[in-house]
C-alpha cells in the first residue's frame, strides 16, 4: 500500500489485500487507512511523524502481520507479511543474529569474516546453498566462500560474467541491502491506484515484495532454482559483493528474518571496510617506508631517476614488478625486463595523450594495442605521472601469466535463439567452462596503487628539496659574490692604486733623474719601481688564484694524501731548507674524496704559512689526522701563533694581521683561498692558536669510498 502522509489515505494497494486485511483493493482506495485496520500508537507514530526517510519493522495488533514501513517525505509505503512463517522458529532469532554479529566482528581477516557471514546466514535461513560472490573491476563475479548441502554442486572459485547481473541490477544492490524471490513461479500482483496515471512513476526500488525482472527468474529457473535471497556487500559506499542464497524448492522468509540478514550484510560490510582500512594502512606504511629507503639512496645523487633505476630490485619489489622505466627531464632509463626504446617512447606518447596521470592495467594489448608485440614480458603495466614542463613517469611492468579460469558456463554466449527469432536472454548452461586466459598479467591492487602515488609524492617533494637547494646555494653565492666584488673594489681602489702611483711617481721621478744625468739616482728609483710592480703582479696573481678557487669545476675522486704531501714538501725543498724548516707527516693519512691539485694548494700554503710566520729555532711543522666522521686533518706549527680575537680575521680576504713587508709580506690571500676551497669541498676550517705558543689549523674532507 501506498498512503498520504497528511490523512493516511491509501493512494495505491495491491490486488491480493483482500487476502491479507480483509478488505479489498478498490475499497481501500482513497480510504484513510487506519479506518479500516488497527495499526498500533507505533506505527501511527511513524507514519505521521518521521521526518527523515527511513525503513522500520512493526506488528500490527490483533493481526497476524508484520509491516515493513518505508518512509518518504509525502507518502509513506507499507509491505504487509504473515507474522511468522509456520516453518520459521521467530523465538531463535535473536540470539542467532548476535552470534552471527560476533563471529563477524571477532574474525582475523576479511576472508575469515566473509565464510563466517556464509555460515551464519545457512544457520539463520536453511537454504540448501550460500555463496559469497565478489565483483571484480570490470563486474565479473567470482564465488570465493561457500556452504552447500542437499547435493546442491559446489561452485567454489567459479566466476561468472558481468552480464549476469548487469548494471541496472547491480544498481539495486548498491541501494539494497537484500533481495528476496519465495517461489521462482509466483503470479505477479498488480497494483490498483487512486490516479492510474501515478502508476507510470511509482518507484518500487525499496520494496522488498516487488516484482524481479522476467530474465532474472528465467536465469533462475535455468540455474534449477526456486528460491533465492540476495544481500548486498558494501565496502566505504560501493557494491563490493553479495551473498548469494539459494534453494531447490520455494521458500518463505518472515520481514524479521530478512532484518537478521540486513544486519548481516551491515555487520560484514563495515568489518571488510575495517580490514580495507587496516591493509590500506599497513600498505602506505610499508610503501612509505619503502619510498623512503629508495629515496634516501638516491637523493644526493645529480640525476634522481637514474638513481632509482640503479637501485636494484629494490625499485621492482615496491610493486611487485619485474621491469620499470623512468622518463625524467627527457631521459629514459631502465631495469628490469621493459620493452625497447622504440616501444617505451611510443607507450609514453599513448600515456602524456590518456587523461589522468595514474594509468595501469592487467591487460595492456587492450588498451595499448601496439603493446601485444612484448606482451610475453609487458602484458601489465603500471605508470605515474610526475609533474614537467616536459613529459615524465614512472612505469612499472608485469609479465604474461598464462592461467585457467573457471566459469560457470560459456561467458561469451548470453544470447540463444527461439521461436520468435534472436535475442538477448539468460544463459541456459552452466556447466562448467574452462578458459585459458592469455596476455593478461597479475591485477594490480590498491596497495600497488598506493605505493606508486607515493613514490610520485617522493620524487616530487625530493626534487622541490633539490630546487630550494639550488635556489638558496645560488642565493649563497650571489651574496658571496656581492661581498666579494666590494672586496675587489676596495683591492682596486686600495691596495692596487697604491702600487699603480708609485710606479708613476717614481717613473716621473727616474725620467727626471736621468734627464739631469743623476743615474745614481735614477737607479734606486728603478728598484723601487720594480718592487712596487711585484707586488702588483703578486696581488694580481692572488685575485685570480682567489677567483679560480670559487669557480673552477672540481675533479673529485680517490685521493692519497699521503703521497700529496710528500709532492708538496719536495715542490717546497728550497724555501724549507732555506728557512731551516723540519716538517713531520705522522701517522698515515686516510684517503680522501677531493680534488687533487686544489686540495695540494691548501696544504702548500698552511705548510708555508706554518714556516714563514715563525721565529723558533728550528722552525718544525707536524701534520697528522684523526679518524671522525667526516675525517679531519690538522698542521701544527711552533711559530708566532695568532691572537684569540683575530683567529677568523685571517681567512677574510686580503687580511693581513702584519705590515705588508714583515715575515717576508705577501697579499694576506694564502688563508682565504685554503678556505674557499675547503667549502667547496663540502667540508670546513678553522684553527686553535696560542700567541707565542704555535698555531693548529685543522680542515675536514669527506673519505674515499670503499
Amino acid at each position: 500500500m501506498i498512503l498520504d502522509r497528511h490523512d493516511l489515505r491509501v493512494l495505491c494497494a495491491s490486488e491480493n489485500c483482500q487476502a491479507y486485511v480483509g478488505v479489498d483493493a478498490n475499497t481501500l482506495l482513497g480510504q484513510p487507512l487506519r479506518t479500516r485496520l488497527d495499526l498500533g500508537p507505533l506505527l501511527l507514530s511513524c507514519l505521521t511523524e518521521q521526518r527523515e526517510p527511513c525503513s522500520s519493522l512493526f506488528a500490527l495488533p490483533g493481526n497476524a502481520l508484520t509491516a515493513l514501513v518505508h518512509i518518504a517525505e509525502r507518502t509513506a509505503m507499507l509491505e504487509l507479511q504473515p507474522l511468522s512463517w509456520p516453518e520459521q522458529v521467530s523465538a531463535r532469532l535473536p540470539q542467532g543474529a548476535a552470534l552471527a554479529h560476533r563471529a563477524i566482528h571477532a574474525a582475523p581477516d576479511a576472508n575469515a569474516a566473509i565464510e563466517a557471514a556464509v555460515r551464519e546466514v545457512q544457520h539463520l535461513l536453511g537454504y540448501d546453498r550460500i555463496m559469497a560472490y565478489h565483483f571484480d573491476r570490470e563486474w565479473n563475479g567470482q564465488v570465493i566462500a561457500e556452504r552447500a548441502q542437499g547435493g546442491m554442486a559446489p561452485l567454489l572459485g567459479q566466476c561468472y560474467p558481468a552480464s549476469d547481473i548487469p548494471e541496472q541490477a547491480r544498481a539495486l544492490y548498491a541501494q539494497n541491502w537484500l533481495r528476496v524471490i519465495p517461489d521462482i513461479q509466483y503470479a505477479p500482483v498488480a497494483l490498483r491506484a487512486l490516479d492510474p496515471e501515478s502508476l507510470v512513476s511509482l518507484d518500487l526500488s525499496d520494496a522488498i515484495l516487488r516484482s524481479v525482472s522476467p530474465v532474472h527468474v528465467e536465469y533462475m529457473k535455468n540455474m534449477g532454482v526456486s528460491a533465492s535471497l540476495s544481500i548486498s556487500i558494501r565496502c566505504h559506499g560501493a557494491l563490493w559483493g553479495l551473498i548469494a542464497c539459494h534453494h531447490t524448492r520455494p521458500r518463505y522468509v518472515s520481514f524479521e528474518l530478512l532484518e537478521r540478514c540486513e544486519l548481516i550484510g551491515c555487520v560484514l560490510s563495515a568489518k571488510l571496510e575495517s580490514e580495507h582500512e587496516r591493509t590500506r594502512t599497513d600498505a602506505r606504511n610499508r610503501a612509505v617506508s619503502g619510498v623512503q629507503h629508495l629515496l634516501a639512496r638516491a637523493r644526493d645523487a645529480d640525476n634522481l631517476a637514474k638513481a632509482l633505476t640503479q637501485t636494484g630490485t629494490e625499485l621492482l619489489q615496491l610493486l611487485a614488478a619485474t621491469g620499470c622505466a623512468i622518463l625524467h627531464r627527457g631521459e629514459l632509463h631502465t631495469h628490469g625486463e621493459t620493452p625497447n626504446e622504440a616501444q617505451l617512447r611510443t607507450l609514453i606518447a599513448w600515456l602524456n595523450a590518456s587523461t589522468g596521470d595514474d594509468l595501469d592495467s592487467a591487460e595492456l594489448r587492450v588498451e595499448h594495442p601496439p603493446a601485444g608485440e612484448y606482451a610475453e614480458i609487458a602484458s601489465g603495466m603500471l605508470s605515474v605521472k610526475l609533474p614537467d614542463t616536459q613529459p615524465a613517469f614512472v612505469i612499472w611492468f608485469r609479465p604474461e601469466r598464462v592461467h585457467v579460469v573457471l566459469w560457470g558456463g560459456n561467458p561469451h554466449k548470453p544470447v540463444h535463439t527461439s521461436n520468435t527469432g534472436t535475442r538477448l536472454g539468460p544463459r541456459r548452461s552452466f556447466e562448467l567452462w574452462k578458459e585459458t586466459k592469455r596476455y593478461t598479467s597479475l591485477a594490480w591492487t590498491d596497495a600497488d596503487r598506493e605505493a606508486a602515488a607515493e613514490l610520485r609524492r617522493g620524487i616530487i617533494e625530493a626534487d622541490l628539496q633539490r630546487q630550494l637547494q639550488r635556489e638558496q646555494e645560488q642565493r649563497r653565492s650571489l651574496e658571496t659574490s656581492n661581498i666579494e666584488l666590494d672586496r675587489y673594489a676596495h683591492v682596486i681602489s686600495h691596495d692596487l692604486v697604491a702600487p699603480l702611483r708609485g710606479i708613476v711617481a717614481f717613473s716621473d721621478r727616474m725620467q727626471r733623474e736621468l734627464a739631469e744625468g743623476k743615474f745614481e739616482q735614477a737607479n734606486t728609483r728603478a728598484h723601487k719601481v720594480s718592487r712596487a710592480a711585484t707586488s702588483l703582479s703578486n696581488l694580481v696573481r692572488s685575485l685570480h688564484q682567489y677567483s679560480r678557487a670559487g669557480q673552477v669545476e672540481l675533479a673529485i675522486e680517490d685521493t692519497d694524501l699521503n703521497a700529496l704531501v710528500e709532492q708538496e714538501l719536495e715542490r717546497l725543498g728550497p724555501f724549507l731548507t732555506e728557512q731551516g724548516a723540519e716538517v713531520e707527516l705522522v701517522g698515515k693519512l686516510p684517503k680522501a674524496r677531493c680534488d687533487r691539485v686544489r686540495v695540494g694548494t691548501v696544504l702548500s700554503n698552511l705548510i708555508s704559512n706554518a714556516v714563514k710566520y715563525n721565529q723558533s729555532e728550528p722552525k718544525r711543522v707536524r701534520i697528522y689526522s684523526i679518524d671522525s666522521q667526516p675525517t679531519t686533518y690538522y698542521v701544527a706549527d711552533n711559530g708566532i701563533g695568532i691572537p684569540v680575537d683575530q683567529r677568523d680575521a685571517v681567512f677574510r680576504v686580503f687580511r693581513r694581521l702584519h705590515a705588508n713587508e714583515a715575515y717576508g709580506g705577501g697579499s694576506g690571500m694564502g688563508l682565504s683561498i685554503t678556505s674557499k676551497i675547503i667549502e667547496r669541498h663540502g667540508g670546513r676550517i678553522w684553527l686553535e692558536s696560542t700567541p707565542g705558543g704555535g698555531t693548529t689549523v685543522a680542515f675536514t674532507l669527506q673519505p674515499a669510498e670503499r
